[in-house]
């Protein structure tokens, strides 16, 4: 299935989100709380086997693999005007560690414009026929747990929105933690409830058939959207909610050790603007796939698979 298949059940699960009822999750196991509001674990190392593509179901189901959840996240990286490889960093050597190139991958499509708009004026040689791609997470994860464990490749670098990370800190220091920087992907949840219970959204799928989700976001924003709804709709449900801040390395690594059911009522939430950017573009390219010969041609058109990383010129 296409990144736009993909990116629009994105979108139908954040309008199910924004429509749904909100209730305090009772029972959940101790894990999927202990601990999230402390600086995330490191990135977890253990190499696994690349995901299948299995179809992408529109609602939040209890089966899904951590791999099915990434595929619907969708990141962005820079490429070349082929699309098939990605435009890297050059990090000089330090502390006796050999220089490295680094791949980008931009979890907010305006960094990755920034990023683009920034090598076409210090290279554009490179950057005249760079382009913004859009990959689902699953290929960069991928990709970073292969740099992690085997010689000679690329770095991959996962870029949070500068705003996200900037909450994340504040989030922390606001529970008494005397830090001053998050180190990894923030991810966004909600809790209620004398033991703050991480609160739950009640979806219906197709079918009709009810299931409750607990969804953590990637922005900020968007939660804090869906909470002032809840709190319209249902003021005394929502009533001493909580923001909190984990990571994505946290839930990651939770999902992949335990073998605990409740865990898979996790949710991931890509950020709307994201979801909506990388669905734009998959209809441009579309559309420029339509068009007849000589007729002029917009965006390059987004592909699932990874890039294969090639270095720039170093700056």
């Amino acid at each position: 299935m296409n990144l736009l298949a993909s990116t629009l059940s994105c979108r139908r699960v954040l309008l199910s989100l924004l429509g749904g009822s909100l209730l305090i999750t009772a029972g959940l196991p101790d894990a999927l709380t202990r601990g999230m509001a402390q600086t995330p674990a490191p990135k977890p190392a253990a190499p696994a086997p690349k995901p299948a593509t299995p179809a992408r179901p529109s609602t939040p189901q209890a089966t899904r693999s951590i791999g099915d959840q990434l595929k619907q996240v969708p990141v962005f990286t820079l490429t070349d005007g082929s699309g098939q490889r990605s435009i890297t960093v050059t990090v000089p050597a330090k502390d006796g560690k050999p220089a490295q190139e680094i791949g980008l991958f931009f979890f907010s499509p305006q960094d990755a414009q920034a990023a683009l708009q920034q090598v076409r004026s210090q290279n554009p040689q490179v950057g005249k026929e760079a382009q913004v791609r859009t990959v689902g997470l699953d290929k960069a994860y991928d990709l970073a747990k292969a740099a992690r464990t085997q010689k000679n490749t690329i770095g991959v670098s996962l870029q949070a929105p500068a705003d996200d990370v900037k909450a994340a800190v504040q989030l922390l220091q606001a529970s008494g933690q005397k830090v001053t920087e998050f180190n990894g992907i923030p991810l966004f949840f909600a809790t209620g409830g004398p033991q703050e219970n991480p609160l739950t959204m009640e979806l219906t799928d197709p079918k009709g058939q009810k299931q409750q989700a607990v969804p953590f976001f990637f922005s900020k924003k968007d939660l804090d959207d869906v909470l002032g709804d809840m709190r319209k709709q249902d003021p005394k449900a929502a009533a001493g909610a909580k923001v909190q801040v984990s990571s994505l390395e946290r839930i990651i690594d939770l999902l992949e050790s335990s073998k605990d059911p409740q865990l898979q009522k996790i949710v991931l939430m890509p950020a709307k603007t994201a979801v909506e950017f990388a669905v734009r573009q998959e209809k441009e390219a579309s559309t420029s796939s339509q068009r007849p010969a000589g007729a002029a041609t917009p965006a390059a058109r987004p592909a699932s698979p990874a890039p294969k990383p090639t270095p720039a010129p170093q700056r």
